[in-house]
């Protein structure tokens, strides 16, 4: 049976879709800042990052 994904980190840069919670939420709004974490935050969680239609991101795993 395959792996479902599985969301490990969401990135907003939209304060009202922060929730606490599973998945970590992170709340950036420097772009150039998102492109860092994703980058750091996916190495270190061997993650690939998606982006979302509505412009936030998400690290998944699986």
């Amino acid at each position: 049976m395959a792996k479902s994904a599985e969301i490990l980190v969401y990135i907003t840069a939209d304060r009202e879709r922060v929730v606490s919670g599973d998945p970590l939420t992170l709340y950036i709004t420097d772009e150039a800042e998102v492109q860092r974490t994703l980058t750091d935050l996916g190495r270190a969680l061997k993650a690939d990052a998606v982006r979302l239609s509505n412009g936030d991101h998400i690290l998944i795993s699986g």
